[in-house]
């Protein structure tokens, strides 16, 4: 099984922390900078591609981002993750703005972006690209055990479920 998101991540979410913290990234950033980063509201607000067979499952990426959206998918599905993060699609907007915010850009709102498992990444990928989304991507595998791993450059570290999810567990424990 592959993972695809169908769109960069964050756009939306960066369009609200630059319209939040403009006078601080004014500071940083022209004024035609950052209408391009609020304009990136607009260019997220995408619908679901119409999808091919061999999906398993598919989400929209919202709360928490793409990193809640792996964490959310593989609980559904019973399957361990192999990301490349260095895979997923993102706009430079998006590094920058949280670069400068000291916010993770994977875990943004997302909306308008999609995470697929399927079967068949490279059959499904190319449908979904004709129906206009150029930027989607392969980004990584399910795997067969639970192990939930992300890598950057080489290195891995475990995806961490997002913080909501933890906050139940604490709360199931403490009962």
């Amino acid at each position: 099984m592959e993972l695809i998101v169908t769109a960069p991540v964050g756009m939306r979410g960066t369009a609200e922390l630059a319209a939040q913290n403009r006078e601080r990234l004014r500071q940083r950033y022209s004024a035609f900078y950052l209408e391009r980063a609020a304009a990136l509201e607009i260019e997220g607000m995408r619908t679901m591609p119409d999808l091919p067979g061999g999906v398993r499952a598919a989400a929209e990426i919202l709360e928490g981002g793409i990193e809640a959206a792996l964490w959310r998918l593989a609980e559904q599905t019973g399957a361990g993750l192999r990301v490349e993060l260095q895979k997923i699609p993102i706009r430079q907007e998006t590094i920058e703005v949280c670069n400068h915010l000291d916010a993770d850009p994977y875990r943004l709102f997302s909306g308008g972006s999609y995470l697929i498992f399927t079967e068949n990444a490279y059959f499904v990928l190319k449908e979904i690209q004709t129906q206009g989304c150029p930027e989607a991507a392969c980004i990584g595998a399910a795997t067969a055990d639970k192990k939930r791993i992300l890598y950057y450059s080489g290195v891995e570290r475990y995806l961490t479920p997002p913080q909501r999810f933890r906050e139940q567990k604490h709360s199931a424990l403490q009962s």
